[in-house]
């Protein structure tokens, strides 16, 4: 031990005993996870929207082949004559004739927005909307790509979650009745039907598929699931050394280090292992203690763990 370091560098060894290894966790990832704890988004990130536009283009479509209907007959300066008037109507679409307002929203004398009617020009089409409908991700929901990516993961069909319905109170029967029914169920049947032969598929008692596989299931935090084996097994071997150090210890070394834990000063150590206040504290009874247990379960450590 260095001479002259300072008290918390000569208590390495009972630092990391404090702090030995918890076992691990029964329930974490397979997958090797590592968190990048940048949640920041970029500068130029954006996020992308589906706008919902009425009527659609597929509506406008199937009413293009609709009745055409048109306004009044109207005088025209450049031919001089009168001439049929604006299309007003096709199938259900209705346009404008010139003469028909809709409700806006515009800007006010101060600049503010207001609502207001807005005048149509002639010709256009009435009874628009548009407006954000979702905002774009990556694919389909969470869900359905979940249960379709679990499906081809084990190669299987994927099929949909089909909602149980309300649950009939069966009737009971006994083995000896069951027995029976079925006897007289063969005989009424003259030709018995072919088995019918399920296809290879995952169960769906649940909408998500994955509920079906913990080890796989991960948390927002990074975590879920099952841990790899490996580092099970390390937690586990280091979990073991520190207990076969511990047990290498005497009862006063063990008392000591367990003192550590609710001491609040060196004095306090000394105490709890039976030490006068007086001694504890202006002899450094507590102090001698402490670094002799700390020498003891260096030594210990060294023995039962490797590269410490």
């Amino acid at each position: 031990m260095a001479r002259h370091a300072s008290l918390a560098e000569q208590l390495s060894a009972l630092r990391q005993f404090v702090q030995q290894p918890e076992t691990a966790e029964p329930v974490q990832t397979n997958w090797t996870t590592v968190a990048a704890n940048d949640n920041k988004p970029p500068k130029d990130a954006h996020g992308e929207r589906r706008w919902r536009i009425k009527p659609t283009l597929d509506a406008m479509e199937e009413e293009i082949a609709g009745e055409i209907v048109r306004g009044p007959d109207v005088y025209s300066e450049f031919f001089g004559r009168m001439i049929p008037g604006p299309i007003i109507q096709i199938g259900k679409l209705r346009f404008s004739d010139g003469a028909q307002t809709e409700r806006c929203t515009m800007a006010g004398i101060d600049g503010k927005p207001v609502a207001g009617d807005y005048r149509m020009p002639r010709g256009a089409m009435l009874g628009t909307t548009d407006g954000q409908e979702e905002n774009l991700g990556g694919g389909s929901s969470a869900k359905g790509f979940n249960n379709a990516t679990m499906a081809e993961i084990f190669k299987v069909d994927h099929r949909s979650f089909v909602p149980r319905g309300k649950r009939k109170k069966p009737d009971v029967i006994f083995d000896g009745d069951a027995s029976k029914e079925l006897a007289k169920a063969i005989a009424n049947t003259e030709v018995m039907p072919d088995v019918k032969k399920c296809p290879d598929g995952l169960s769906l008692g649940a909408s998500r598929i994955s509920d079906n596989f913990i080890g796989l299931k991960r948390m927002p935090s990074g975590k879920g699931g099952s841990e790899a084996w490996q580092d099970v097994y390390e937690k586990m071997e280091e979990k073991q050394a520190f207990l076969a150090a511990e047990r290498d210890l005497s009862e006063k070394d063990r008392a000591a280090i367990a003192s550590v834990r609710s001491a609040k000063t060196l004095e306090d150590i000394g105490v709890a292992l039976g030490q006068s206040r007086k001694y504890a504290k202006f002899r450094g009874g507590g102090k001698r203690a402490l670094l002799a247990a700390n020498e003891n379960l260096r030594a210990a450590i060294n023995k039962y763990v490797s590269g410490v």
